[in-house]
């Protein structure tokens, strides 16, 4: 039989390089707060080398 009620949700694609960011709600929550601090111009330029925490595997 027809079941005239239908599931419409929305589905949305996320890079595999960025899908553990949104599994994470710690780290989601410090890139957000990351975000509105430089948005608000708390944050305007960054001192510091991010390259030793980039993973070879995930490139």
């Amino acid at each position: 039989m027809y079941d005239e009620k239908q599931n419409h949700e929305s589905l949305v694609e996320i890079p595999v390089k960025e899908h553990w960011l949104y599994k994470n709600p710690k780290a989601m929550a410090s890139v957000i707060q990351g975000l509105e601090d430089i948005k608000a111009k708390r944050v305007n330029k960054l001192d510091r080398n991010f390259s030793e925490f980039i993973n070879d595997e995930l490139n």
